[in-house]
C-alpha cells in the first residue's frame, strides 16, 4: 500500500494535504505526498486569494509563506509554535472576558531570522477553553474581526473530519475511496473564500 511513500526515520508513510472551502465543505484541493514532505511546504503550493481566510495547524507555520499570503491580502489564522520568540508591542481591551478571551495582543517577532522573514506586526489572542481547562493561543494577520471570531474560525478547521467521513460513505468511486484509505495521515488547511464577508466585517 503506497509503496512509493517515504517516511521519517525510514518508516514508510504518506500524507494527504487537504484544502477545504468551509463555505459549504467544498473540496478545493488534495495533494498526496510522502512522509518526508513537511506540512509547511504545502503553503508554497497554494495561490492565496485576496480577502480569503486560511486556517491551519501550527505545523504549517512558515513565516516566508505566511508573509506571502499577507502581501497578497489573504488572511491566515494559526497557532504559534512553542519556540516562537516575540515581544508584545500593544494590547487591546475591546473584548468580553466572559466569552473565554483572556487577551488580545499585537506582537512582533524578535529573532534575527524570523523578523526578517515576517517584518510586520502579528495579532495574538489568548483563549481559555472551558471544556479542557487549557489556555490556547492563536496568531493571525487580521486585526479587524473580533477575538471570538478568530477562535471560532480556527475551530472550523476540524470540519475536515466530518467531510472525510461523508466522502468515504457517499462516494462510489473506487479511485477516490482508495485515496482516502491509503493515506496514513491527513493534514488540513481550511479556507473561507469570503470577499463579501470580509467587507461586511470591516463595515
Amino acid at each position: 500500500m503506497a509503496a512509493w511513500a517515504l517516511g521519517k526515520y525510514s518508516k514508510g508513510t504518506d500524507k494527504m494535504h487537504t484544502l477545504l472551502d468551509l463555505r459549504g465543505n467544498i473540496l478545493a484541493n488534495i495533494h498526496i505526498t510522502d512522509g518526508k514532505w513537511h506540512d509547511s511546504n504545502e503553503l508554497d503550493e497554494i495561490v492565496p486569494k485576496p480577502f480569503a481566510f486560511y486556517m491551519m495547524d501550527k505545523a504549517y507555520v512558515d513565516f516566508i509563506a505566511l508573509f506571502r499570503f499577507h502581501k497578497a491580502c489573504a488572511f491566515w489564522i494559526s497557532r504559534p509554535k512553542d519556540n516562537m520568540r516575540y515581544e508584545v508591542v500593544n494590547h487591546r481591551l475591546d473584548f468580553d472576558p466572559s466569552t473565554g478571551i483572556c487577551g488580545d495582543f499585537i506582537i512582533k517577532l524578535t529573532t534575527h531570522k524570523s523578523k526578517k522573514l515576517y517584518p510586520e506586526p502579528i495579532r495574538m489572542i489568548t483563549y481559555h477553553d472551558s471544556v479542557t481547562g487549557n489556555d490556547v493561543e492563536f496568531i493571525t494577520n487580521n486585526f479587524e474581526i473580533s477575538t471570538l471570531e478568530v477562535a471560532h474560525r480556527y475551530r472550523h478547521r476540524w470540519d475536515i473530519e466530518g467531510f472525510l467521513q461523508v466522502d468515504k460513505a457517499d462516494y462510489r468511486s473506487e479511485e477516490l475511496v482508495g485515496i482516502f484509505r491509503e493515506c496514513s495521515s491527513y493534514s488540513f488547511i481550511g479556507c473561507y473564500n469570503c470577499i463579501s464577508d470580509n467587507r461586511q466585517n470591516q463595515g
